[in-house]
């Protein structure tokens, strides 16, 4: 499970809540079943400080995940050192349900009593580093359980682990695969420093990109704009605006960098009634800082992951039959939040229709119709204006790639002061949808 974990090869991204906090346990508690009963002893003393934790009990403590109680309540995991029973309830993302603190409580005293034990200790585990719960205190104050019922965080249950003396190499490695997890699944933060020379080259990359490259991007923008104005093409949002990517979330710092800067174009007689709210589709000019190209094409999304599985789907062999032909320059390219971070991309003709139904299945899905430009070959705005246009003219002749919902060609141009679409209200659906996708991956 450890293995798995950090080579991504478990369900982190499933959505599923539930799932999350099971591997994460199985991961962490499950592993510090197997390290030396030093560590077990760590935790417990730092969770349950009044307790004389004996050496002989902890040698001979067991470990039972998801046992289910009479009234079937099911803890992650109940531990049973000498005569005591440790209730351990594990949270990741989700909160405690109705009262089930309380529930766990109850179930683990009739088991004790069953056995003979002694006494019940309850452990909540959670991701919260801003103090327990409300629930842990109002269970306390319930049952009058003072220090026998206790919380700690995943961060701190790090700490305790990496503070622990193991003596053997063996032990120290899984230890720290250990904690690898926790610091994948985000809920363990350690600062250890900034190298200096990482520091001055993102400060030189600021100072560059102010001073020479988004004044050039700028220039690009201003003669598109004038190019493609007489072929009935304008800026694509409503206001004079640029689309970037980047993320402000502490949960997904390496979305902090500025992934792309998008230049949006939309011909006049193309839809634009309820574009950019209910549903987005635009040609674009992306310049992809991550992948260090420019991609030319043309992009559109499904609002929800149930249009995505229900009218998306249903048109996706058209969508495919309507480009297969392209020649070996075009791609359909897939992503999730992040455009400048594919998930797949080949050429129309070699998309299967269930590997496409799949990807845009997920959410937050893009789908882009792009060819790629290496930097140095656009040399001028104009290869970029012939390029947009002829993505335009392969879409008004394959309108099945307007989004459903969108009402398809207008019969005439539309009126200058028809809005084109709320570039705010774009902009943080798109922000929005990026961190809908973080949060899916695990974090």
């Amino acid at each position: 499970m450890l293995q798995a974990e950090l080579r991504g090869k478990t369900a982190t991204a499933s959505g599923d809540d539930t799932r999350l906090e099971d591997t994460l346990t199985s991961a962490v508690v499950g592993g510090l079943a197997y390290l030396p009963r030093v560590a077990l002893g760590a935790v417990l003393a730092t969770t349950f400080p009044d307790v004389d934790w004996r050496t002989v009990d902890l040698d001979r403590a067991t470990f039972q995940f998801w046992p289910s109680f009479s009234d079937g309540t099911e803890p992650d995991v109940l531990l049973t050192v000498g005569q005591r029973l440790i209730v351990v309830e594990a949270k990741y993302r989700s909160g405690f349900g109705v009262r089930q603190l309380e529930r766990e409580w109850e179930g683990a005293h009739e088991l004790a009593a069953a056995r003979g034990a002694d006494e019940v200790l309850l452990l909540a585990l959670t991701a919260s580093t801003s103090g327990e719960p409300t629930e842990v205190a109002q269970l306390r104050t319930k049952v009058g359980g003072g220090s026998r019922v206790a919380h700690v965080s995943w961060h701190v249950l790090a700490g305790v682990l990496e503070g622990v003396d193991l003596e053997t190499a063996g032990a120290e490695r899984l230890r720290d695969d250990i904690v690898a997890v926790m610091e994948r699944r985000g809920v363990r933060h350690v600062y250890t420093g900034i190298e200096l020379e990482d520091w001055w080259l993102v400060s030189a990359a600021q100072r560059t990109a102010r001073e020479r490259v988004y004044p050039q991007v700028a220039a690009l923008a201003r003669e598109l704009q004038q190019s493609l104005e007489p072929d009935g093409v304008r800026w694509g949002v409503r206001e004079d605006k640029i689309v970037h990517h980047h993320s402000t979330s502490l949960g997904l710092p390496a979305s902090w960098a500025r992934s792309y800067l998008q230049l949006p174009f939309w011909p006049r007689d193309f839809p634009v009634k309820g574009r950019g709210t209910s549903w987005w589709a635009t040609f674009h000019v992306l310049l992809d800082f991550l992948q260090g190209d420019i991609s030319v094409g043309y992009l559109t999304r499904p609002q929800t992951v149930t249009a995505a599985r229900t009218d998306w789907a249903a048109l996706v062999p058209q969508l495919l039959r309507a480009t297969h032909s392209l020649d070996a320059s075009w791609r359909i390219t897939t992503s999730h939040g992040n455009l400048a971070v594919p998930d797949q991309s080949t050429h129309p003709g070699e998309w299967r229709e269930e590997e496409l139904r799949a990807s845009i299945a997920r959410p937050a899905s893009h789908i882009v119709l792009e060819r790629r430009v290496a930097l140095p070959d656009l040399t001028s705005g104009e290869l970029g204006r012939r390029m947009i246009l002829e993505t335009i003219r392969m879409v008004r002749d394959n309108p099945v790639w307007l989004p459903p919902g969108s009402g398809g060609l207008l019969p005439d141009p539309a009126p200058e002061d028809l809005p084109v679409a709320d570039d705010e209200a774009l902009q943080a659906a798109e922000s929005e949808a990026v961190e809908d996708a973080g949060r899916s991956h695990g974090g």
